[in-house]
């Protein structure tokens, strides 16, 4: 690999090179840029397409928002104190699966947000007894509010409702906000199945880590599915919003 131009140019061994995760020469986005964020997952089985979509509307925002504190700043979670950290949200799902519409309904709203709490206690006691854990910012009365729950047959008819939530919420006067996408489906296939993501700035997330959270590995089981499916997409929020977003704004 070469970097510079012309006879100045220098050639450097792959082992040489290492990732940044801090870079000295300040953050990819200003420190007082306003702006709200809003979180698509999308998990999908890779042959039958059943699965999960689901649309996080994250409360507050970054920077120094008029009324709020720069503890507020739910963009640099490392900067905030203990327990203090809201990662607040209402959600709306869409369960996706063959005669989804008249089938079986295996989850409901109240366990959805029930999974959400006991998640959220599980982080804290891990992070109780680990001092170092980047979740000991989350605050243990962060929520879940889900809007909508529903059971529908393709995964066009998912995406069609995730279309309509986006939509409304462009019309109304939220201010910049910005689409962070973790899904399977490319971007151009993205756009064209929610033509209303266009109206976004979009940041492509990735999944977090472990075999579970990979949509090509991961296994579930035949039947009841669905809770496993809404435990991952919970866990992957909040894994987006404490780690994996605040690294890749610092140094995109």
């Amino acid at each position: 690999m070469e970097a510079g131009k012309g006879k100045k140019s220098k050639s450097y061994a792959l082992s040489q090179l290492s990732s940044v995760s801090k870079p000295s020469g300040g953050e990819y986005l200003h420190r007082n840029l306003s702006y709200r964020r809003i979180f698509l997952y999308e998990s999908l089985h890779p042959r039958n397409k059943t699965g999960l979509i689901a649309l996080f509307i994250m409360g507050g925002g970054s920077g120094k928002r008029q009324g709020e504190s720069v503890e507020h700043d739910l963009t640099r979670p490392s900067e905030a104190k203990e327990n203090s950290l809201e990662l607040n949200a209402t959600c709306h799902f869409w369960i996706v699966k063959p005669g989804g519409s008249r089938g079986q309904k295996n989850v409901s709203i109240k366990q959805c947000e029930t999974i959400f709490t006991q998640i959220v206690g599980q982080i804290k006691d891990m992070s109780a007894v680990d001092e170092s854990s980047e979740y000991s910012c989350l605050a243990p009365s962060t929520f879940c509010n889900v809007d909508k729950l529903a059971f529908v047959n393709t995964e066009l008819d998912g995406y069609s409702g995730v279309h309509e939530v986006l939509n409304g919420y462009a019309q109304g006067s939220h201010g910049p906000t910005l689409l962070m996408t973790n899904v399977t489906k490319p971007l151009p296939l993205l756009r064209k199945a929610v033509p209303s993501c266009n109206a976004f700035p979009l940041v492509t997330m990735p999944f977090p880590p472990g075999p579970q959270h990979n949509p090509s590995m991961s296994s579930r089981p035949a039947l009841n599915w669905e809770p496993l499916a809404v435990q991952l997409c919970l866990e992957a929020y909040l894994y987006n919003g404490i780690i994996s977003y605040p690294k890749r704004v610092m140094a995109a």
